[in-house]
């Protein structure tokens, strides 16, 4: 259940971290406009509203390798190959420029921040495939009982990364440049490539 737990809160903090999306582009505006406890708030709401589909996705995927040893494998070159895909395409993404969100959103953050993933079912393929990643990663043995650690771990994660977001704005209001937070997404996506070589190479390894 550590390892669950671990994974997901791994895995929410690295996905969090490229400046783009709704949800960032609405934490960010909140922070640069000194009202911390608002994009905290948003933040936590989007974290649960993603901890769902995280839990309906680790779940399942949970069944589909119990009965079907062979997704393994598979899953492992599939998911190697995505992971790379991902990171070359945050290498050369530009990142989202803050925006203005006008009205104020009132006492209804967690609500605001919640919807804005719950009702993002997209968010159950991406999930997927970061449960499948876990799964395929060897640090098993999982279980459907890890669901649950595993989505608590991506409310954290999420929360965790927002939160850093929050103070690095706090406190680098004149360094936080462009040309920043577009290292900030490249690294993350030069992290994606590594990982996925390494599961790919992983697997043509153990085949030959």
């Amino acid at each position: 259940m550590l390892v669950a737990l671990a994974a997901g809160f791994a895995l929410a903090f690295v996905g969090s971290v490229p400046i783009a999306g709704p949800v960032s582009a609405l934490v960010l505006s909140r922070a640069i406009d000194q009202r911390h406890k608002e994009a905290i708030a948003i933040a936590v709401g989007a974290a649960f509203g993603e901890a769902i589909y995280a839990f309906l996705a680790f779940f399942g995927v949970g069944v589909l390798f119990a009965r079907f040893p062979w997704v393994g494998p598979a899953s492992r070159s599939v998911a190697g190959a995505a992971l790379a895909f991902v990171g070359l395409m945050l290498i050369r993404m530009k990142p989202a420029a803050s925006q203005s969100v006008g009205q104020r959103v009132h006492a209804r953050h967690l609500v605001l921040g919640f919807g804005m993933t719950a009702l993002n079912p997209t968010l159950i393929s991406t999930w997927s495939a970061a449960a499948a990643i876990v799964y395929a990663s060897g640090l098993g043995p999982f279980t459907r009982l890890d669901a649950g650690p595993f989505a608590f771990g991506v409310v954290a994660g999420v929360a965790s990364w927002f939160t850093c977001l929050v103070w690095i704005v706090d406190h680098g209001k004149r360094s936080l440049t462009r040309p920043l937070l577009q290292s900030i997404v490249r690294v993350t996506g030069g992290a994606l490539v590594v990982l996925g070589l390494a599961f790919l190479l992983r697997e043509l390894w153990l085949v030959s």
